[in-house]
């Protein structure tokens, strides 16, 4: 769940800070009787703040819907909504973009510890999990541009950077792997998941999806395969070891079993998304 226009910052209310999950927290003390101050143009009387790692990044959460609304970088500063950090101030960007800089860094860091890990949740039931940070001069970070604002990221690593290992095979070092995606809740299942898998296969190298792999992940992947059968030898998760593989493809079946979806249903859905494609027709799209 994403952060909501209509609502805005309210009088301080007794709030658990547990209930806002522990995330990436460093801490998880509450800061109270902040001095009024605007807020992208809204009146704060008093307001909760988290202390996020690493460089005392602080997020202003509001008590009406407990979500985060606002973030800077270091106290003092001044703070913007999410939405005013995650615009892109030149022109209007769109797609899949590979970050350009600082401020893309940090549109990146705040989609990861603000908008994922405290507004939208991950949910361990689905397998989901929080993301690390990403590795500078090793990873790739990508984010996910609609009408000029940020809406998800990806972080991909190049194994080939992470040096030999007497474990590891060396056909198995010439892949990419999808660390981390992430597309706000508002913004799923519009195939954006699999446009940028798309176009890391199209780099020539197989693509491997970190463990754990979440059950929405495994779905879009499988749909993938279903609906371009070039790619089913291509596309693996890595196991627990992080050196050993299995095929999405081959192994769908075992793993709609273990995660309980309907492995028919979504195989349909590829199907007539496909045939859609071909014939010009929009088609409903599993929410993944």
């Amino acid at each position: 769940m994403g952060p909501r226009e209509e609502c805005s910052l309210h009088p301080t209310v007794a709030v658990n800070p547990d209930q806002l999950g522990s995330g990436n927290l460093k801490t998880r003390t509450v800061v109270r009787g902040l001095s009024p101050a605007a807020v992208a143009g809204k009146e704060v009387a008093s307001s909760s703040v988290l202390r996020l790692q690493p460089d005392r990044v602080q997020c202003m959460v509001c008590h009406k819907c407990g979500l985060c609304c606002a973030a800077r970088k270091h106290e003092g500063d001044r703070w913007q909504t999410l939405k005013e950090i995650l615009r892109c101030k030149e022109g209007r960007r769109s797609g899949w973009i590979e970050e350009a800089g600082v401020d893309d860094m940090w549109r990146q860091y705040v989609l990861n510890h603000v908008v994922y890990n405290i507004n939208a949740k991950p949910v361990e039931d689905h397998y989901e999990c929080k993301f690390s940070d990403p590795i500078a001069g090793v990873d790739r970070v990508f984010l996910l541009w609609v009408r000029g604002v940020a809406i998800g990221f990806g972080i991909v690593r190049d194994r080939d950077k992470l040096g030999r290992s007497p474990r590891r095979r060396d056909d198995f070092r010439d892949a990419l792997v999808l660390d981390a995606v992430f597309v706000s809740p508002g913004h799923r299942g519009r195939g954006y998941t699999a446009q940028l898998m798309e176009r890391l296969l199209s780099e020539g190298k197989d693509l491997c999806l970190s463990y754990p792999v979440s059950t929405s992940m495994l779905i879009v992947a499988i749909k993938l395969t279903a609906k371009r059968g070039m790619l089913r030898e291509r596309i693996c998760m890595l196991l627990e070891s992080s050196d050993d593989r299995k095929n999405v493809w081959w192994s769908a079946p075992k793993l709609a079993r273990e995660r309980g979806f309907d492995l028919r249903k979504v195989l349909h859905q590829a199907k007539s998304e496909a045939l859609g494609n071909v014939n010009g027709t929009k088609t409903t799209e599993i929410r993944c």
